[in-house]
């Protein structure tokens, strides 16, 4: 008996689950979707699995640009140092809002 009182209520679960989630699926669908996966994914993953690895306790970041992995390795309890050469290539409005950057 209750195994078939929880079977009826999953089945009005469902098609309730259902005909709520039809409209953002059409919706989603109109979006193109990524094909590539973004570089930083890979990038980010490839550092953190060496430095894991290796555990230094303080890190130079060199040439980092506007990306977070200085401030993420920071978070990650890693003492870093982060410079790049923001004249002669990057704007002079260069800010790296996720962390201080010794130019």
């Amino acid at each position: 008996m209750i195994n078939n009182l929880k079977q009826k209520l999953f089945k009005i679960y469902s098609i309730f689950v259902y005909f709520l989630t039809i409209p953002i699926i059409l919706k989603e669908s109109k979006f193109p979707s990524f094909k590539e996966i973004n570089e930083r994914a890979i990038e980010y993953g490839f550092v953190f699995k060496h430095l894991w690895r290796i555990s230094p306790t303080e890190l130079l970041d060199v040439g980092m640009g506007k990306t977070a992995l200085p401030h993420l390795m920071a978070n990650c309890g890693f003492k870093v140092k982060a410079i790049d050469k923001v004249h002669g290539y990057w704007s002079d409005d260069f800010v790296n809002r996720h962390f201080y950057i010794f130019i």
